[in-house]
């Protein structure tokens, strides 16, 4: 919406500049607050994004009027599609020329603004029940997100156990992926509660609807605590994946030790024969070279066999075979 029709509207409905302000710089405020004045307020909810992920939530912003509410956005939301498209019909405005990207091609800026102007009904109002489509439809995603997180981390706890060298690459991606989704999905949930406690308050509201805000200040607890035991569960597999691999990797250890330990003992044990045989076996002149018969040969063979034996007695009183 251009400022020329951000003045009329102003004018018309004596608007405060700080709704003008709010209302064309949405982007550069995502976070849920609320402005409230004597004949309107300012609404601001965060709604994950439908068409890319929860790590960009999309502000919201709803100057909401006993008999008006004008809707700001500045891209496609799931809660946008859902009630105003596929339950209520509506078109979107300004009807000006688009792109096939949807863009303003007079600008080229990526717009997507919703105005609608509904009279009052008896008891609860259409505003007050489009306002509760629109959060209906909302929290339905966010319980959709958390669900569905939900049995990632309960995967990831099944896997933390099993998985081999292949398969754990993909776990610790898995892992951290859904530590960074609970983490964004937190933050754009958590602040609700505070925002709903405020709208109680408010006095556009009837009484019904009041009871509606309040348990869905119950439903945010709920919704934050699901998403701080899954950031557990998660804190639990990581754990425990962390424990398989040393435990894997002391097995190993222990086994290449065992070997290693094998092996240098047999070289131990033979190490007294081939000092025997690497005197005995020099071209030089020693002793009992010029001996007739086999006892020299016999004393030599003696002694590699005590040394020999005399090593494995001492190894075995070690304990080091």
């Amino acid at each position: 919406m251009d400022d020329s029709n951000i003045i009329n509207i102003r004018k018309q409905y004596d608007l405060h500049p700080i709704l003008d302000s709010e209302c064309s710089n949405s982007w550069l405020n995502n976070k849920d607050s609320l402005l409230q004045f004597e004949n309107y307020f300012l609404l601001t909810i965060n709604d994950a994004d439908n068409s890319n992920s929860i790590e960009t939530p999309v502000s919201l912003k709803m100057i909401v009027f006993k008999s008006l509410i004008l809707i700001f956005a500045e891209d496609e939301l799931y809660c946008i599609e859902q009630v105003f498209k596929k339950d209520l019909k509506f078109s979107q405005f300004p009807t000006r020329r688009k792109s096939k990207r949807g863009q303003d091609l007079e600008s080229g800026r990526v717009f997507s603004k919703i105005k609608i102007e509904i009279g009052e009904d008896q008891g609860v109002s259409k505003i007050e029940s489009i306002f509760h489509k629109m959060l209906e439809a909302i929290y339905s995603r966010f319980e959709g997100l958390i669900l569905d997180l939900s049995k990632n981390v309960e995967q990831c706890l099944e896997d933390c156990m099993n998985f081999g060298i292949k398969q754990r690459v993909d776990f610790i991606c898995s892992l951290t992926l859904s530590q960074k989704n609970l983490i964004y999905l937190e933050e754009v949930i958590k602040p609700k509660s505070t925002m709903f406690r405020d709208l109680v308050g408010c006095t556009f509201f009837s009484e019904h609807i009041k009871y509606y805000l309040l348990s869905l200040e119950t439903r945010t607890t709920v919704l934050v605590q699901q998403i701080c035991n899954n950031r557990v569960l998660v804190k639990t597999a990581g754990k425990i994946s962390s424990k398989t691999i040393d435990n894997t990797l002391a097995s190993s250890s222990f086994k290449l030790n065992e070997i290693t330990k094998y092996f240098s003992s047999i070289s131990a044990i033979f190490l007294p024969i081939n000092l025997v045989a690497g005197l005995w076996g020099m071209n030089v002149q020693v002793p009992l070279y010029d001996a007739e018969g086999v006892g020299a040969f016999m004393g030599i063979v003696t002694i590699s066999l005590v040394g020999f034996i005399t090593v494995i007695i001492y190894f075995k009183s070690k304990n080091w075979m």
